[in-house]
């Protein structure tokens, strides 16, 4: 579905935020909002890890729309949402990984999520290393052998060109 047809003034704020000469979302520090009440769209802000924020005034009427297979619940997409369950398969598939495993590289996360937290505690408990690369603080900043403080983004394509050299 398009996001029009879920609330037509987020995507009007969405529409807003596109660069009309690149067809991309521009960089934004988070200080500068975009729209407002002047422009009619509403208050939108990227930050550097890419999330957008709305004002509240933005969403207050917005709906989510039902599970078009179930219709149920709400429409979600194929990923575990932050305070729910991971199915029971990932989880036992994810522990198997992880138990057989000979180092933990956690990219852009705070693993801040038992479950998560629970795979590299378990690894980190049998010896394995464990490497962080993110900002900010992690729940497994004292198991991590290394931590790098930098944004995957500005950090992977330069691991990449140096193994593509390699």
């Amino acid at each position: 579905r398009r996001l029009a047809d879920l609330n037509p003034r987020l995507a009007a704020a969405a529409d807003a935020a596109i660069d009309p000469r690149s067809g991309e979302a521009p960089y934004d520090d988070g200080a500068t909002p975009s729209g407002g009440s002047d422009s009619g769209t509403p208050n939108l802000r990227t930050r550097p890890d890419g999330d957008v924020e709305l004002d509240g005034e933005s969403v207050v009427d917005f709906v989510v729309p039902p599970c078009e297979t179930c219709n149920r619940g709400p429409l979600k997409p194929a990923v575990v949402f932050f305070g729910d369950g991971v199915p029971a398969a990932t989880a036992e598939e994810a522990r198997a990984m992880s138990d057989g495993c000979d180092g933990v590289l956690i990219v852009g996360s705070s693993v801040s999520t038992f479950s998560a937290f629970r795979l590299v505690r378990d690894a980190h408990m049998r010896g394995v290393p464990v490497a962080v690369l993110t900002c900010g603080w992690t729940r497994v900043d004292e198991m991590a052998s290394v931590k790098v403080e930098k944004l995957a983004g500005e950090v992977l394509p330069r691991v990449v060109e140096r193994l593509r050299r390699e």
